[in-house]
């Protein structure tokens, strides 16, 4: 019995490890820009991640509005730089950087 106990813990970690790869990574990284912060969530092996642009109003900080990639590389959004109207976004999975500008109306075009 205590075999099978011992067996049965040493799977759930050696599950658990190899589902890390698959987790989100919401907060992978951050950048300031403005009044706004950028979060970055660099997805898993299998999606493409995205990044979150949250602005502080009275109520508090709200999600403005989200940064998808074009086409799927993986792992977009793991790194961030942002300095004046212009953000890159590290896909360091697929060895890509993007970069976007901000417009007048506060929308990143890629």
């Amino acid at each position: 019995m205590k075999r099978f106990v011992a067996l049965l813990i040493c799977l759930t970690f050696a599950t658990d490890s190899a589902l890390a790869q698959y987790a989100l990574q919401f907060g992978a990284a951050v950048a300031v820009h403005d009044d706004k912060v950028l979060i970055g969530e660099g997805r898993n092996l299998l999606l493409p991640g995205s990044v979150f642009v949250f602005e502080q109003s009275e109520e508090g900080w709200t999600q403005a509005t989200s940064i998808e990639p074009a086409g799927e590389p993986k792992g977009f959004g793991r790194a961030l730089s942002a300095s004046g109207r212009t953000l890159a976004v590290g896909a360091p999975t697929a060895g890509e950087v993007h970069i976007f500008e901000e417009g007048d109306d506060q929308t990143w075009v890629h």
